[in-house]
């Protein structure tokens, strides 16, 4: 499987971050995604820490919408307070233990201007 690129469009810092669904296909099939486990990370680089992790486990900000479709989508989290264009990858482990990357590409986070307090 090679990975499929989608960079996500401009979102503030704080925001609920909007749902992007995805359909994974290969050869024009579909991927199972049943009992398999879906994550993504952004990160400023590869090598540095997470920012930001998602998982389909509990539903924590990915959730599978059809496993043997392979449709699911990703958002509903708070983004986190930062400012800058970071890059992101979703891994699928799938029951065999096999692991693949469907999905890359850049995420950008603009800075908050409007800050809240708490109450």
């Amino acid at each position: 499987m090679i990975p499929g690129c989608f960079d996500w469009p401009e979102q503030y810092a704080g925001d609920t971050a909007p749902w992007q669904k995805f359909t994974l296909r290969e050869k024009g099939e579909p991927i199972s995604l049943v009992d398999a486990v879906i994550v993504m990370q952004v990160r400023k680089r590869p090598k540095k820490a997470p920012i930001l992790e998602n998982t389909s486990v509990a539903s924590a900000g990915i959730e599978i919408l059809d496993a043997a479709a392979g449709v699911f989508r990703v958002g509903g989290y708070e983004l986190p307070d930062v400012n800058d264009v970071y890059v992101y990858d979703i891994q699928i482990t799938f029951p065999s233990g096999e692991v693949k990357t469907p999905l890359r590409g850049q995420y950008p986070i603009l800075g908050q201007v409007t800050k809240q307090e708490a109450p």
